[in-house]
């Protein structure tokens, strides 16, 4: 039976426990970051950094646990989401290859062994929409409001024409005596194992989420189709409070990690930055319920570099690099 429960981590040996996950895209995804070039179309990124993991989580567990959650809510459930998970970055699962990309001499690929070219991974999985503000008076569109959406599809047609359900992989580590709050039993299972019972105080902590913008318009949805159980080979170790993903300078990343002035690359750096939620004590006594959803993105984050995933560090040796909550690296000192 494919279950488990946070209970279950907590008699584990292992600092942290690590599950793999194999989602369904049920409706398009779109992943969107800063800057955007400055154009009408709002790029996707082509997969799920950890971040948007973490943010999902934390907006499942908080409208869980609290019949109606203030921003104080989502801060305090997503500090301890922080202090207890970690999040790979989840690409796209293709006939049982994962889709990640790797920058060769000759190009931007996906696959590990370069399989698909980025000009054919676009054809396949990426789509766009365009829309624009209507007057309500004279049913004619506001200047300037043409905009285009790029999203990942939530299905796609193979070479034969068949049409499939877009599927992303990754990983979750867990942390050993993880404790999100006292009165809930965070639940781990999968698709496959639809009959198992759920008391009132349990929450189903994965089996759907909602991930990346335009929620609103039904865009995020994606649920878990199977748990693979720390089959994704990922060179790691963990301690007491951090994962460490060993970096090897002969595979492309599959995270981004924070640029260090003494390491050669092939491949892209990225000016990374974006916006958060970030909660005002001073607004501590007034009424804040749903903030949270009603102000996002107040705090932008200090523009920093970052090797872009696919990139390959040229190092003489292997180096451990921390896991952070957001999914991002950071060379261990």
């Amino acid at each position: 039976m494919h279950y488990t429960t946070l209970k279950l981590v907590n008699r584990m040996n292992n600092s942290w426990q690590k599950i793999d996950v194999v989602f369904d895209v049920k409706s398009p995804l779109h992943i969107g970051y800063l800057p955007s070039k400055g154009s009408v179309i709002s790029h996707t990124r082509y997969f799920i950094p950890g971040k948007n993991f973490w943010g999902a989580i934390t907006k499942k567990v908080t409208e869980s646990i609290y019949q109606k959650p203030n921003a104080r809510h989502y801060q305090i459930i997503g500090k301890e989401i922080k202090d207890n998970f970690r999040f790979s970055y989840f690409y796209i699962f293709y006939n049982n290859k994962i889709l990640n990309p790797i920058y060769r001499s000759n190009g931007l690929f996906y696959g590990l062994n370069g399989i698909i070219s980025k000009t054919k991974f676009e054809h396949i999985f990426i789509g766009s929409q365009i829309s624009t503000a209507i007057d309500s008076k004279t049913k004619i569109s506001f200047d300037k409001s043409l905009h285009e959406l790029e999203y990942i599809k939530n299905t796609y047609r193979n070479e034969n024409s068949c049409l499939h359900t877009t599927q992303i992989i990754g990983s979750i580590w867990i942390k050993h005596n993880c404790q999100i709050a006292n009165d809930v039993n965070l639940i781990i299972n999968s698709n496959d194992d639809p009959g198992i019972f759920l008391n009132d105080t349990d929450i189903n902590l994965i089996d759907q989420l909602t991930i990346g913008g335009e929620q609103n318009y039904g865009f995020g949805l994606v649920k878990i189709k199977s748990l693979l159980y720390d089959k994704l080979k990922i060179d790691y170790k963990t301690n007491s409070t951090n994962v460490k993903i060993l970096v090897k300078p002969i595979n492309p990343l599959t995270y981004h990690l924070k640029y260090e002035e003494n390491l050669s690359f092939k491949g892209e750096l990225e000016i990374i930055s974006g916006r958060e939620y970030q909660y005002d004590s001073d607004n501590a006594s007034k009424d804040i319920t749903n903030s949270f959803k009603r102000n996002p993105g107040k705090r932008i984050v200090i523009p920093e570099y970052y090797y872009s995933p696919g990139t390959k560090i040229e190092c003489n040796q292997p180096f451990e690099a921390i896991l952070q909550w957001n999914g991002f690296l950071k060379k261990a000192d």
